[in-house]
């Protein structure tokens, strides 16, 4: 009989571990696939709204915004080493000086548009995005001018008396950017007799908290010391658009990451509940031979431990195998879902201390009972 009972309960407590073991990793593997979808989901949507466009135009003190908007060239100019101190601040990101003049190349009117590399705040290292990349003596043209000229890759035109070569014709847009004749700033600066000058800074627009009922007025707090008198474009439908967007994505990974957590350790609790019930004849027995309620709790929580690691571990594998598969369906445009090896420890750490927490009231009531009814119950 003894013989029987033993055999019984090490049948229950094998199988128990074997569903918890179960149990944690897809929790585990679940936790993960959802913060890594709300993540992948909010960085994606951070690079869509960034590829709007650039939303912030620094023009130099004094410039008439009717006559930008007219020509779209700035009156005014600031000195190139302005870029020096603008990776400095806090509200303005990928910042691209620029050098505008309207100029006519045989008979055709064009904007002549000198664009060196993006600049980062605080120096930070992250590939262009928004910078037309140009080869030094050469010149990238907007579709209208190319047309307009008959020039196509490989041509060579005439840019204020400076023989170029066409390095390549751009889209057209539908913009006024299809009128210009890309170069770099310093070819630009050259032709233009106009040595270490600027007189545009696109950029654009940091992470602002939400909730912001001043963003323009932020950004000429931050910008006006560095150069005083700037006069400051906010594109807002852009601008908001991306924030608003960018808040959105945020809120979902606030919001999925926790209740996905919770779910799992309700599913823990009730693993455990019914576990208590299958051991309760166990722990009747360890009641009766003196054992005290504190070691039995251990004894029942600690058991948690190894089952946890292990789930953990094996959610991680699982986890890893679904991003594998599920990544090219869902971020079709080169974007990767990932798991950061920084998070391993934390679910190692996690899986196990949910599980026990998950199980500590089912162990309390189990603790609760009489030993003599449960032997009785046998």
């Amino acid at each position: 009989m003894l013989l029987r009972l033993v055999i019984s309960e090490l049948r229950h407590r094998w199988s128990g571990a074997a569903l918890g073991l179960i149990m944690i990793a897809v929790a585990t593997s679940t936790v993960l696939l959802v913060a890594m979808l709300a993540e992948s989901g909010e960085r994606q949507t951070r690079r869509i709204q960034r590829d709007i466009g650039l939303n912030v135009i620094i023009l130099p003190p004094g410039t008439d915004i009717d006559e930008y908007w007219m020509t779209g060239v700035a009156t005014g100019s600031m000195q190139a080493d302005v870029m020096d101190r603008l990776v400095d601040q806090d509200v303005a990101n990928r910042l691209v000086p620029m050098l505008k003049q309207s100029i006519e190349i045989n008979g055709h009117q064009a904007m002549l548009v000198g664009l060196e590399d993006e600049w980062y705040r605080r120096n930070r290292t992250m590939p262009d995005v928004f910078t037309t990349e140009v080869p030094l003596g050469s010149v990238v043209l907007g579709s209208a001018i190319a047309r307009s000229l008959g020039a196509g890759q490989g041509d060579v035109v005439q840019v204020l008396g400076e023989s170029m070569n066409v390095d390549r014709v751009l889209a057209s847009t539908g913009t006024r950017e299809d009128v210009a004749v890309h170069v770099t700033l310093a070819d630009a600066q050259q032709l233009l007799d106009q040595a270490s000058t600027l007189n545009e800074i696109q950029a654009i627009e940091c992470h602002c908290a939400p909730g912001e009922t001043d963003p323009l007025g932020r950004l000429r707090t931050a910008l006006d010391p560095i150069i005083p008198g700037v006069t400051i474009i906010r594109r807002e439908a852009a601008a908001n658009a991306r924030l608003q967007q960018r808040h959105q994505a945020e809120r979902v990974l606030a919001v999925t990451s926790p209740l996905a957590l919770l779910l799992c350790a309700g599913l823990v609790a009730a693993l455990a509940t019914m576990n208590m019930r299958e051991r309760r004849v166990e722990i009747g027995l360890l009641h009766a031979v003196g054992r005290s309620g504190g070691f039995i709790g251990m004894l029942l929580l600690g058991r948690w431990i190894p089952i946890g690691l292990l789930g953990a571990v094996l959610g991680w594998v699982l986890a890893m195998a679904c991003v594998t598969f599920i990544s090219p369906g869902l971020l079709p445009n080169g974007g990767q879902m990932a798991i950061p090896v920084s998070t391993f420890t934390f679910v190692l750490v996690l899986a196990p201390a949910g599980a026990i927490s998950a199980s500590a009231v089912p162990v309390a009531f189990a603790l609760r009972r009489d030993p003599a009814e449960v032997l009785r119950s046998i």
